[in-house]
């Protein structure tokens, strides 16, 4: 499935978000972090440093961007970093929902989506699948999916307060198939939904009167039927039950890979989903490709207002020959982090620290890897170009042929990269060429944003 998120974002709102937790960091700093300000907002900081010159051109294409001015030099220009040219713009802007738009299956409703910080999904169809709260209306929130066309299709409706938030009473919601009715959903990037080809929709939301409080959904498109992924106290393929279930990617055959917990620890597992049959990919004491055991796989989580907690990442993904991309971190083994591609039954690792780069130095932490039908991947890592310096960039491709797309303090368009995002499954950023779409600012002062493509 080749499908590109339409939007890269730093920032998440979670109204009912009362901590965040990331566990194990690198032994030094790191900018694959987050900061919690306040209770509504995270935030991802750039503490990278310089990157040094690379002689290669990368061929840039320009999808949109909001850059108005050419700003002043700062002192990181005395140093060599890589200047880019856009080539040409490639996208024009569509309108597919917008706020105050007409929510169906609502009673009268209307979109509210904050689509700054509700990213969504796009199927090789053009249409797309988000979150949006819901305005004029009891049934006040849901997951949507919407054609090029601008026609606005309910997935599941729900009501009452927001996912997380306590709210048990609130019935109105469409019908769950764990019994009761939906209600709250969770909203920012960590909660996108995610959509196939054949228009199959993944979404997370919380259930009021079911057998479990909050579950990990799949629609179907062909039988317009939502069937349950997994829940909360579901039972689990490696024993016991899933204390926490969180989201999850989707392939063109309808089978999902997704985090869950197990009682005792808010580092979380990888499972897949097919057809109702759940099976393990990978755990904490398992093997390691090369020796040692997984000390930790999904290791990000939110807590929320009722006292409950969420796996949000690093979220795994699934490509259409059923190849599961993931970041690792392992004990005892011939690296301490890496991304991991697993084909059958077999581990293998595409990239690990401390392996070179393909612009000098070495990686030192990374994101989590979108992974293509051709089996290459995406990724946001920090790397040391040398050894007292840790930059940012993101890379591509798969093992013997790997490339830089872009880093921290390289210039488009004469203006250097001050600040890049990294996107989160299930938002792809790669395509079936090996293309990447990536977000980057080039103000210090300035929202300065550009959506780019950095061409294979």
């Amino acid at each position: 499935m080749e499908k590109f998120f339409l939007l890269i974002l730093a920032t998440t709102n979670l109204t009912n978000a009362q901590w965040f937790w990331q566990n194990p960091l690198p032994q030094e700093n790191s900018s694959i972090q987050y900061y919690f300000e306040g209770q509504d907002t995270i935030w991802m900081k750039d503490l990278g440093a310089i990157s040094q010159n690379n002689k290669d051109k990368q061929l840039f294409v320009k999808i949109f961007d909001n850059v108005m001015f050419s700003e002043n030099r700062f002192w990181q220009d005395d140093h060599m970093y890589q200047n880019m040219d856009v080539t040409d713009s490639i996208c024009s802007l569509v309108f597919q929902a917008w706020h105050g738009q007409t929510a169906p299956n609502t009673g009268g409703g209307m979109l509210s989506p904050a689509a700054y910080s509700n990213p969504t999904t796009i199927n090789s169809s053009g249409r797309i699948a988000f979150n949006s709260r819901v305005t004029g209306s009891l049934r006040n929130q849901g997951v949507f999916v919407a054609d090029s066309s601008g026609i606005i299709y309910p997935i599941a409706i729900g009501c009452g307060d927001g996912g997380g938030s306590g709210d048990t009473t609130s019935l109105c919601g469409d019908p769950s198939p764990l019994g009761g009715t939906f209600s709250g959903i969770f909203t920012g990037t960590c909660f996108t939904p995610d959509i196939n080809d054949s228009g199959d929709v993944l979404f997370f939301f919380e259930v009021n009167g079911g057998s479990s409080r909050r579950g990990l959904f799949l629609y179907r498109a062909a039988t317009q039927q939502i069937v349950k992924v997994a829940a909360v106290g579901d039972p689990s393929p490696i024993g016991g039950i899933f204390n926490a279930v969180g989201p999850g990617s989707l392939n063109n055959n309808g089978k999902v890979v997704f985090l869950a917990m197990p009682i005792g620890t808010i580092n979380s597992n990888i499972f897949m989903w097919d057809n109702g049959v759940l099976t393990k990919v990978a755990a904490t004491g398992d093997p390691a490709p090369g020796g040692g055991t997984f000390s930790a796989l999904g290791t990000e989580s939110f807590g929320f207002v009722d006292g409950t907690y969420i796996p949000i990442g690093p979220v795994p993904d699934i490509n259409d020959s059923d190849q599961i991309s993931f970041r690792a971190i392992v004990s005892g083994g011939i690296t301490g982090r890496g991304i991991i591609v697993r084909t059958g039954d077999v581990n293998e690792w595409y990239v690990k620290v401390p392996d070179n780069t393909p612009i000098g130095g070495t990686y030192f932490d990374f994101a989590a890897p979108s992974i293509n039908s051709a089996g290459q991947i995406a990724f946001f890592a920090e790397y040391k170009p040398i050894p007292t310096f840790i930059n940012m960039g993101l890379f591509s491709g798969s093992p013997g042929n790997w490339r830089k797309v872009i880093a921290s303090y390289d210039s488009i368009d004469g203006d250097q990269i001050k600040g890049l995002a990294f996107s989160r499954n299930p938002m792809q950023s790669i395509d079936a060429e090996g293309n990447v779409v990536f977000w980057a600012d080039t103000s210090d002062y300035e929202d300065s944003d550009r959506l780019m493509m950095g061409v294979c």
